[in-house]
């Protein structure tokens, strides 16, 4: 079974974001780490085109981004660009 966890905060310091990529990597952990403004932006988008496969591709695709780049914040930046696919209400996100 797959369990997720979101990790919202007002901002993110490159220490939470490496500390979540060490334990996704060591401890198959996975936390998708958002600033308070991705969330908004995910929540407006969605709040009339909600369909829980875009929740999910989100959160493999954030997971699977995780465990592809080496450097913490390469996978914070890939986290914003999937947040931004997955916001546009016209697109079908999947991974």
């Amino acid at each position: 079974m797959e369990t997720f966890g979101l990790f919202i905060a007002p901002t993110l310091s490159e220490s939470a974001i490496d500390w979540f990529q060490y334990n996704a990597k060591r401890k198959d952990i996975a936390v998708l780490p958002l600033e308070l403004e991705q969330f908004q932006t995910l929540l407006s988008a969605w709040s009339t085109d909600f369909r829980p496969e875009k929740l999910y591709g989100l959160l493999t695709a954030g997971r699977q981004a995780c465990v592809e780049e080496d450097d913490a914040c390469a996978w914070l930046a890939k986290v914003r660009q999937l947040v931004t696919g997955a916001a546009k209400s016209d697109q079908d996100y999947r991974i």
